[in-house]
């Protein structure tokens, strides 16, 4: 019966030892994949850059008139396909250097201002997000192809200042926001070319 009992302990105890082995070897693993999270995020750059083309059948002129006026924007934006519940307000001014609009959604809100329009080159805009926390630069430009034809490109620049973490959302902004850009300038285009979206 002795034998029995010791048996058992020593069995319970082996048991014990692996367990507890097993569980050391977890969070040591856990830690250092931590550590190593935290210093890659440290060490990778903060800016990026998202950009996407597409050519459009008509002249500079027409594509120039649709991406001037934030009023037009609203119909070939992307923005409302993504997060459906949101809802953009237009500043006082709509076209031209100074136009403006600001939207709010389940998504985050934001806004923009134009800071550079030329009719034969294209949009530039500041964009905020988060309350103004984040900014980004933005620009739709032009080149003609032929007299009928033009290559629009959307592109937006900026940094993600999150601390550890900034790096690794930085890597992700192309595959966020690419699409969004590449529909909204199929919509864009389809617009122009066919008078509707």
């Amino acid at each position: 019966m002795t034998l029995v009992i010791a048996t058992e302990f020593i069995t319970m105890a082996v048991h014990h030892d692996v367990w507890t082995s097993f569980v050391k070897i977890i969070l040591k693993s856990v830690l250092v994949l931590w550590v190593i999270v935290l210093i890659v995020g440290f060490m990778l750059p903060k800016e990026y850059e998202v950009s996407r083309s597409i050519i459009i059948n008509a002249d500079v002129a027409s594509v120039h008139a649709y991406s001037e006026d934030l009023e037009l924007w609203q119909q070939w934006q992307p923005w409302q396909d993504a997060d459906p519940t949101v809802k953009i307000e237009l500043g006082p001014i709509t076209r031209g250097v100074g136009a403006s609009q600001a939207w709010r959604g389940e998504g985050g809100d934001g806004e923009l201002l134009f800071t550079q329009v030329q009719p034969n080159k294209g949009i530039d805009y500041d964009v905020w997000f988060n309350g103004k926390q984040d900014q980004a630069k933005g620009f739709l430009t032009y080149r003609a192809i032929s007299n009928e034809e033009t290559e629009v490109t959307w592109t937006m620049t900026g940094a993600v200042q999150t601390p550890i973490f900034g790096g690794y959302l930085a890597l992700m902004m192309d595959n966020m926001v690419g699409p969004s850009f590449q529909l909204g300038l199929f919509k864009l285009r389809s617009l122009i070319e066919t008078g509707q979206v």
